[in-house]
């Protein structure tokens, strides 16, 4: 019990640490931001990621493109963002 309660606070302590030191970057996004929306254009879920979009767009101060990846049931377009650069250039709306 002991030996699991230290453990438990010492990944605690480094979670709090790496989020103490975490520092955003002044420069992000430099560029358009890419959104993938698991559906066809035209839906509810098009529709709330073009909102989302435009929110999104006026806090960044950067343009961002909805890319609907409609098909299996989002399988494909979770691909997409799996392939994606990971540079936080990508993102997707996940759907239920």
């Amino acid at each position: 019990m002991k030996h699991s309660l230290c453990s438990g606070f010492a990944a605690l302590c480094m979670s709090i640490a790496a989020v103490a030191f975490a520092q955003p970057t002044g420069d992000y996004p430099i560029r358009p931001v890419k959104l993938i929306v698991p559906s066809a254009p035209g839906g509810g879920a098009d529709a709330f990621g073009r909102l989302l979009g435009d929110q999104l767009s006026k806090r960044l101060k950067q343009p961002i493109v909805v890319d609907n990846i409609a098909g299996a049931a989002g399988t494909i377009a979770i691909g997409q963002l799996a392939h994606a650069r990971p540079d936080g250039y990508t993102i997707a709306l996940g759907t239920m």
